[in-house]
């Protein structure tokens, strides 16, 4: 007929016997149960700290919170640790080749260093006639404070109490108040001897030094076990820091 449309029948294949609506609502439960299962695993996969925040809230804030209370105390430890130990790796080093502070031993350097008194010894020092040089016996090991009186190619010798340098006489002003005691006693506070006499040779080689100590009567010397050699000469000794009170600089 004119003016009708033709339809076009849709073919649907006919239902089980045994299938009903309820099944088919099921289905589509399932199905609407699964795509939400697998936008949760993409959240959960994309997002876990979201997902995590709405669970558990109250425990990570609890967390955070500590973590900021702890993290500032911790990096200060952490700062005072490596403080710590630079400081002391650097007092190590500079004292294995700058400085030493060693104490006194013995009454061969009286009045001038006492027993038990800390000094402050100098390893860059220069060494000069009269200088306090803390040393090493080469022999023995052994440490102790002693005075320059001969340097590298000099002879010397005492004679009536009176240092001679090369044929010439050389004052010294820091053993005045001894010598004078010892004249007004009748003696002399340091021993006739010469270069040779002491070392068995008349002139010191180079860097060969000969030491005294102020005790002269008493202290252990060149005279006893020779000269000293540079290589043995740990360093000058600039100051005395212990006792307080005799704080005295060299």
């Amino acid at each position: 007929m004119i003016g009708k449309k033709k339809t076009k029948k849709i073919r649907r294949e006919p239902l089980p016997k045994n299938y009903s609506k309820r099944e088919s609502n099921g289905k589509k439960r399932r199905n609407v149960k699964k795509i939400a299962a697998v936008s949760l695993d993409e959240k959960t996969i994309t997002s876990q700290s979201g997902i995590a925040k709405k669970k558990y809230p109250k425990r990570l804030e609890r967390k955070k919170s500590k973590k900021k209370q702890q993290s500032p105390v911790r990096k200060v430890g952490k700062e005072l640790i490596i403080t710590l130990f630079i400081f002391s790796f650097l007092v190590v080093l500079i004292q294995a080749f700058v400085f030493s502070l060693p104490k006194a031993e013995g009454y061969s350097m009286m009045p001038t260093v006492m027993d038990k008194e800390r000094f402050f010894v100098n390893k860059l020092g220069t060494i000069r006639r009269f200088s306090l040089v803390y040393y090493r016996e080469p022999e023995t090991g052994a440490t102790g404070i002693r005075r320059i009186i001969g340097l590298p190619g000099e002879q010397l010798s005492y004679r009536d109490d009176q240092l001679i340098i090369n044929d010439q006489e050389v004052v010294e002003r820091f053993l005045e108040e001894e010598k004078a005691r010892a004249k007004t006693n009748g003696i002399v506070f340091t021993e006739d001897f010469t270069l040779f006499e002491a070392i068995g040779k008349d002139t010191l080689s180079e860097e060969e030094y000969f030491v005294l100590g102020d005790n002269r009567s008493y202290a252990s010397d060149s005279r006893t076990f020779g000269f000293i050699k540079k290589k043995n000469i740990i360093g000058v000794v600039e100051l005395r820091w212990l006792p307080f009170h005799r704080l005295t600089r060299f």
